[in-house]
């Protein structure tokens, strides 16, 4: 009869120990997600960003070429 509730004891121990390393698991996992998409809107920003400076860029080319363009006009 003891050797029963020992071997039960046992059992639930190792179950125990299953959960929490699937609990474990888990939470790497999520963390690995998390890490992925913060890396991923990081990268959707730089884009971004470099999108708005190269318009930035393109926007100043034309007005320059309008100066010129309007200041060629003016003095010929």
């Amino acid at each position: 009869m003891h050797q029963e509730e020992e071997e039960e004891e046992e059992e639930e121990e190792e179950e125990e120990e299953e959960e929490e390393e699937e609990e474990e698991e888990e939470e790497e996992e999520e963390e690995e997600e998390e890490e992925e998409e913060e890396e991923e809107e990081e990268e959707e920003e730089e884009e971004e960003e470099e999108e708005e400076e190269e318009e930035e860029e393109e926007e100043k080319k034309k007005k320059k070429k309008k100066k010129k363009k309007n200041f060629s006009e003016h003095f010929p």
